[in-house]
């Protein structure tokens, strides 16, 4: 199980819910290994579908921007038990990746939504 820790202090916008973009503008893409500690973060409930990144932090953590755990208006933070986190692979679909469920999540206090 995976604890996700969001606790970016930065107001950000929401993440795309059409998930991770693929292609590469002005570079060239990862190679297999070259970011051990990235983490894929998936969620999905019926409302809200989305798709967000993190750092690995720990073997149990991972940490991700506040606005991965809360509902796009802010009201309400998301199911924990409705992610899945993805690590092992730049490509979240390739092998070898390990999938893991979410156990809880922290969002820090002063964290808030930029309304728009």
């Amino acid at each position: 199980m995976v604890i996700l820790v969001a606790l970016l202090a930065a107001i950000v916008a929401p993440a795309a819910a059409t998930g991770a973009v693929t292609n590469v503008v002005n570079g060239e893409e990862a190679a297999a290994g070259s970011f051990p500690y990235l983490a894929w973060i998936y969620y999905s409930d019926g409302i809200d579908n989305r798709t967000c990144t993190g750092t690995v932090v720990a073997s149990n953590v991972v940490l991700t921007a506040g606005h991965c755990v809360l509902r796009n208006d802010g009201s309400d933070n998301l199911d924990p038990a409705r992610f899945l986190v993805v690590t092992g692979n730049v490509h979240h679909l390739a092998e070898p990746h390990t999938t893991s469920t979410v156990k809880s999540f922290a969002v820090a206090p002063n964290f808030r939504l930029e309304p728009g």
